[in-house]
């Protein structure tokens, strides 16, 4: 029984491990991408909405201001 020689995985983990520079340039490059995206997004501090208003009236019978002493 000989030993077989180790056969590399060709996948996308082993070849950044293989390849660390290549890794390091791919994160570089996905950070550049989410700063410059920065500029783009969309936000503010306070939303824009309309305050609807209600009003309710209630009148009750039999009632008075000195019911409750």
């Amino acid at each position: 029984m000989t030993l077989q020689p180790f056969k590399h995985q060709q996948n996308l983990i082993s070849l950044f491990a293989q390849h660390k520079v290549a890794a390091n340039l791919l994160m570089l490059m996905m950070i550049m991408a989410g700063i410059s995206a920065l500029g783009q997004l969309n936000t503010q501090i306070y939303p824009t909405f309309a305050l609807d208003q209600i009003t309710v009236t209630v009148i009750l019978t039999r009632a008075s201001i000195f019911s409750g002493m």
